[in-house]
């Protein structure tokens, strides 16, 4: 048994589309890193430390199956295809033999179905909500994308959004789930 504590190191997302009519194409590039530590009740290793590093690179395609109020609001149904990059380096720290210092790296892609919602709320034509779910598998067993944000649009080319997103992946035996808060910032041109 592990009594462990998880820290965020660094995460960045950035994620992009281009519009033509009702096609919508789509890339998004993810990283995170994220270190897992803390004591263990084995007595010859008491203490355990796992730094792992993740990086997703996204393309997708969709189709815009109901147009809304503006030209960024409607629902899309789309599908793509999801990379994955996994860096593990675990130390198992010891009291009487030696530390034992453990890395792997494994990739897989994930085939995808999404759907993509965006709606402006309010007179002011200013203040919107937009959700995804992303589901998928191939390389890993399973993959499930979701979030749901409320955003508001400064100028023509400008919006904030504060969100909930969470990626569940299983792989083999291991569940990788990052979830949490969310701050966009969005320009359109």
């Amino acid at each position: 048994m592990f009594d462990t504590e998880t820290k965020l190191d660094a995460a960045f997302l950035i994620y992009t589309s281009a519009a033509k009519d009702r096609h919508v194409f789509s890339f998004e590039f993810d990283w995170v890193d994220v270190n897992t530590g803390g004591d263990s009740d084995f007595p010859l290793f008491p203490s355990v430390y796992i730094d792992w590093e993740l990086f997703v690179y996204t393309l997708g395609y969709g189709y815009k199956i109901a147009e809304g109020r503006t030209d960024a609001d409607g629902l899309t149904l789309g599908v793509g295809a999801r990379y994955f990059d996994l860096d593990i380096d675990a130390t198992l720290e010891a009291n009487i033999i030696p530390d034992i210092n453990v890395q792997t790296a494994d990739t897989w892609t994930d085939g995808f179905a999404e759907l993509r919602g965006r709606q402006t709320i309010g007179d002011s034509g200013k203040w919107y909500v937009s959700g995804l779910l992303i589901a998928g598998g191939g390389g890993s067993d399973k993959m499930l994308d979701y979030g749901a944000s409320v955003g508001y649009r400064w100028s023509e080319g400008f919006s904030t959004s504060l969100g909930y997103r969470a990626l569940e992946v299983e792989i083999d035996d291991i569940e990788l789930t990052q979830d949490g808060a969310i701050i966009a910032f969005g320009w359109t041109f």
